[in-house]
């Protein structure tokens, strides 16, 4: 399932939204943001009521002024009006207002930094970590483990794969065969997934024989499938 997502915020928070849907992309989420996303050219108006047709969820970035706004009024009137789901973001201490006032919103990890709009310290891994928590209450067919998958595989550094794979291993779900050629190629094309702790201490390949049932050791950089005497390489 392929989630289209739109970032609804007013115009002062849109590095803010446009941090949290790079992290989101890496998860394999479609997201949208005005105007960043809208090409050069284009009738912005009708692109942004086009990716509100087209969403599966809209996510509310509220500040003090977010209902003030003409824009992410309309666009949360819009939502409410296609049924799309709704989920609000506290970026302050503003509760969910009008036709969301009975929401439940998630705080941000912004509300930890009292001058958020420097983003000095904002970190939009964790709201995006929220984010997809909450996705399979809304959509309960969503393969959650692919969306970790993707997380792991793209990791930037060792500590963030250190953390999407005990986040990964935790799933109730089992890796079907596009899941394990996934976690295989990612290994191959993503240096910070080689460190010790994935690499030599067969956490990662004890993890894909639990799942699969099958044997598997790292060889030469390289995972690979143990069949009897012999071993099945999965190339670059």
């Amino acid at each position: 399932m392929k989630i289209n997502l739109f970032i609804s915020h007013d115009s002062n928070d849109e590095k803010i939204a446009c941090l949290i849907a790079k992290e989101l992309k890496e998860y394999g989420i479609n997201c949208f943001v005005a105007h960043p996303d809208i090409h050069p050219m284009k009738d912005w108006k009708n692109t942004i009521i086009e990716k509100l047709k087209s969403s599966d969820i809209v996510i509310a970035l509220i500040n003090d002024d977010y209902f003030n706004k003409v824009w992410t009024n309309q666009e949360i009137g819009f939502a409410c009006k296609q049924e799309t789901p709704i989920l609000p973001i506290k970026l302050s201490d503003k509760n969910p207002e009008g036709m969301i006032s009975n929401l439940q919103a998630l705080r941000s990890d912004a509300l930890k930094n009292d001058e958020y709009n420097e983003y000095t310290q904002y970190n939009a891994k964790e709201d995006s970590e929220k984010i997809v928590l909450n996705l399979p209450e809304i959509f309960p067919d969503i393969n959650i483990n692919k969306l970790y998958i993707l997380k792991f595989i793209h990791a930037k550094n060792y500590n963030d794969a250190i953390d999407y794979f005990k986040i990964m291993k935790k799933q109730d779900q089992k890796l079907d065969n596009d899941d394990v050629k996934l976690i295989i190629d990612g290994f191959h094309n993503n240096n910070q997934l080689h460190p010790n702790y994935l690499k030599k201490s067969n956490v990662l390949t004890d993890y894909l024989e639990e799942q699969t049932g099958n044997k598997y050791k790292i060889i030469n950089g390289k995972i690979t499938q143990i069949v009897g005497r012999k071993t099945q390489f999965h190339p670059r």
